[in-house]
């Protein structure tokens, strides 16, 4: 890569932290306010959110086509625009239906914006497979980085100032990435003829396509463990005395934890087994969500929410990176759309789910209930297809 496109990998991270911090992590600090202003159910502010992450699996396989297409560029035009006015939509909300619409508006901006979208400007930028998961990796140290950043932020703002006016001083931070991106990230980050592949990506495509609900299941899974960590610990740690900045705090440590095994995987240059990036990182997740179901008071939660973010952080980088491999880079972002999409549909299903069992029983049963399905699928990730870097 050259100077100015290692540069410009590093303001892409930077807006990814901006959009993932007030899109996606916004939820978890204003659903207590948005319950107490609306004057409706835990489960139904929930379900605003799950509706808003339905709507971003659903555009999923979409977005993907829009990347093998290279048509990035003006599709991220048009979700700035959305989560603008999702934005608006939500702090103007005065009953459920507009709160609804608002987060409805939301998905789509995070479909169109998140993840999947840096993924794939950088997949088909560089060509090189080190020196793309390298900057697939820089990426995801500064997404880690937005609920460390944001959560805090937006908890002390909305304790001060309240959630509107917090809403309303989001707006700015969303216009300001885009202008980064127009100004710093697309001239530099240019479509590589040399990764268009077509023809032995093609043939990639049909040999590793039985893999793909293999993938699936072990992503499917990592996403609802991590959604039902936003979701619930939260209210766990009030539940157990803690203050909404100390709670707050605890769950930016989700973000802090991830970015050792990032970091790593950022300056590695040999080649990274699929063990390393899924096995590996699994156990550390099972081993969080076991500290959270059995072990109760703040720092035993900072400790376990430390160790689960470990192996997330490595397992976000996990699929786009072994996707890309084993399938090719020219059907990367369709065949991450695929599977995209089964996530959102589980991601979706995260929030209301998630409450729903706390309300049933106790947080830390859904806990264990978690760390037990990990468990079960740890054999599983395992057998993933390995690197091939052939098709790379």
């Amino acid at each position: 890569m050259s100077e100015q496109g290692r540069r410009a990998v590093w303001w892409l991270g930077l807006s990814q932290c901006v959009l993932w911090g007030i899109l996606y992590y916004g939820y978890s600090i204003w659903q207590e306010p948005l319950i107490q202003s609306l004057h409706v159910s835990r489960v139904q502010i929930a379900g605003a959110f799950s509706l808003g992450l339905a709507v971003m699996a659903l555009l999923a396989p979409w977005v993907g086509r829009q990347i093998d297409n290279g048509d990035v560029q003006r599709m991220v035009r048009w979700g700035l625009l959305l989560a603008v006015l999702g934005i608006v939509g939500l702090t103007l909300s005065r009953m459920l239906w507009s709160l609804y619409l608002s987060y409805a508006l939301l998905g789509a901006a995070m479909a169109t914006l998140l993840y999947e979208t840096a993924f794939g400007l950088v997949t088909r930028a560089v060509s090189d497979h080190r020196e793309r998961l390298s900057a697939l990796s820089t990426i995801t140290i500064f997404g880690g980085l937005a609920s460390t950043v944001f959560l805090p932020l937006l908890a002390w703002s909305t304790s001060h100032f309240g959630w509107r006016i917090t809403g309303w001083a989001a707006i700015p931070f969303l216009i300001a990435s885009g202008v980064l991106l127009e100004k710093a990230v697309y001239p530099y980050l240019v479509a590589d003829e040399r990764v268009d592949q077509a023809k032995a990506d093609a043939a990639a495509f049909e040999i590793g396509l039985p893999h793909i609900w293999a993938f699936s299941i072990v992503f499917i899974l990592c996403t609802v463990s991590a959604m039902t960590l936003a979701v619930l610990v939260i209210p766990k740690l009030h539940a157990e005395g803690a203050s909404a900045i100390w709670a707050a705090s605890a769950l930016g440590v989700f973000g802090v934890a991830q970015l050792p095994g990032r970091i790593w995987l950022a300056r590695h240059r040999s080649e990274v087994s699929a063990t390393w990036l899924t096995t590996i990182p699994l156990t550390s997740m099972l081993l969080g969500m076991i500290g959270l179901a059995v072990a109760p008071g703040l720092f035993a939660a900072f400790f376990s929410i430390a160790l689960f973010g470990f192996g997330s952080g490595m397992m976000t980088l996990a699929r786009p990176w072994l996707v890309q491999q084993r399938f090719g880079v020219s059907q990367a972002g369709r065949i991450n759309g695929r599977i995209a999409k089964h996530q959102g549909v589980a991601r979706a299903m995260g929030p209301i789910g998630a409450v729903w069992l706390a309300d049933l029983g106790h947080f830390d049963w859904v806990f264990a209930g978690f760390a037990f399905a990990i468990l079960l699928v740890l054999p599983l990730a395992g057998r993933l297809p390995a690197p091939n870097t052939a098709a790379a």
